[in-house]
């Protein structure tokens, strides 16, 4: 996998742990996300984890400035914000 695939998996990732987070606070009820994204619930707290991150981790991982994999970003994320 090149960096840029990796980087472009990375965006992909908090862009879906984001609508995830939206959807969540919108509507306050992880089933309605589940069934309405489709998803598990593992995948749904593995995403809303990424979206609870600090916003300077964040802006370092996407800027370059802490290079991670996909695979390290769900390693670090926090456990259970919810």
């Amino acid at each position: 996998m090149t960096r840029t695939d990796n980087h472009n998996m990375i965006v992909r990732a908090f862009a879906l742990a984001w609508r995830y987070r939206m959807s969540y606070e919108k509507h306050g009820d992880l089933e309605y996300v589940i069934k309405f994204e489709q998803t598990s619930w593992r995948s749904l707290y593995r995403y809303l984890n990424l979206a609870y991150m600090l916003p300077e981790k964040v802006n370092n991982i996407l800027s370059g400035k802490e290079p991670r994999s996909i695979a390290e970003i769900f390693a670090i994320a926090p456990k259970h914000q919810i």
